[in-house]
């Protein structure tokens, strides 16, 4: 039986999606990235900009809770790092790595 795919999120780059996808998958949620990325062009924007989070339907509430913990690791890290830092570094620490 093939999935109903349904969209988890929309991010801007290839690597925040390869970030996600790699985060979901080692918590055993499926994920397709259907990436929109125009690449000819010095500047992407709107649909030629865009990278779309796919998950199987019946996974969609899982993945978006895993997402919001990644996000409350986030909130509680330090505020002056970028969001991709920060990003980066909640996932690795819910995965018991080291950022460095």
């Amino acid at each position: 039986m093939v999935p109903q795919w349904e969209l988890l999120q929309v991010v801007s780059t290839d690597s925040e999606a390869a970030l996600i996808r790699g985060f979901l998958t080692s918590r055993g949620v499926t994920v397709e990235n259907d990436s929109r990325l125009f690449t000819q062009e010095p500047v992407t924007s709107g649909a030629l900009g865009d990278v779309r989070i796919m998950v199987p339907a019946d996974q969609l509430d899982a993945a978006q809770r895993l997402l919001d913990e990644v996000d409350v690791e986030a909130e509680q890290a330090d505020g002056d790092a970028p969001e991709a830092v920060t990003l980066e570094a909640s996932v690795l620490d819910l995965l018991g790595e080291d950022s460095d």
